[in-house]
């Protein structure tokens, strides 16, 4: 009788102690079925009752503790979708958009924090809507993340945008509104 009352008094501490150890992030996945939603992670933990090893797993945050394609999932693919190529004659495509991959990585990073309106053609399609400005609800480091994740997917094979690339374009142009595509520069 007591060995019993030992078990499940081990059990019962262990998921105490896993219900401890859970943090809430906000990810999303394209599996997930509540994309965008808080889930919750895991820190790693193993615990050994009784001669049974129980290992927590801990979901992948990307570099700097970043997923640019869990935030790009959840912040920009209602538009531009999870495949890149954008809503026809809605919001336009970010797979192989000049805009995306092009030299003027500020122009991306600008449009990103300040957002866009008017007229845009990218890839021959003229596109008449607003981008949403992220600024000021994106960090740095995830909106350094997405801008390398959209730079690096769908078959662009653009280089890496860093945080320092974000702030630079923050103190450049401070505190604004939406910009139009003819003051960032339109891509020929």
């Amino acid at each position: 009788m007591k060995r019993s009352h030992f078990g499940i008094l081990a059990t019962v501490a262990a998921l105490g102690l896993f219900a401890c150890e859970r943090s809430s992030v906000e990810f999303a996945s394209t599996k997930a079925p509540n994309v965008g939603g808080v889930q919750y992670a895991a820190v790693a933990h193993t615990a050994v009752l009784e001669g049974v090893t129980v290992q927590r797993a801990v979901l992948p945050q990307g570099d700097e503790g970043v997923d640019g394609k869990a935030v790009f999932a959840k912040s920009c693919a209602a538009c531009h979708q999870l495949h890149g190529n954008g809503l026809p004659g809605a919001f336009p495509p970010l797979a192989g958009s000049p805009y995306v991959v092009g030299d003027n990585v500020e122009r991306l990073t600008a449009i990103m924090i300040y957002g866009l309106q008017g007229p845009i053609t990218v890839k021959g399609t003229v596109y008449n809507n607003v981008m949403t400005p992220w600024g000021s609800i994106l960090k740095d480091e995830e909106l350094a993340a997405v801008a390398t994740y959209v730079r690096s997917a769908w078959g662009n094979t653009a280089s890496a945008v860093g945080v320092d690339q974000i702030t630079k374009t923050r103190q450049k142009y401070g505190t604004r509104g939406l910009f139009t595509i003819q003051e960032l520069g339109e891509e020929k």
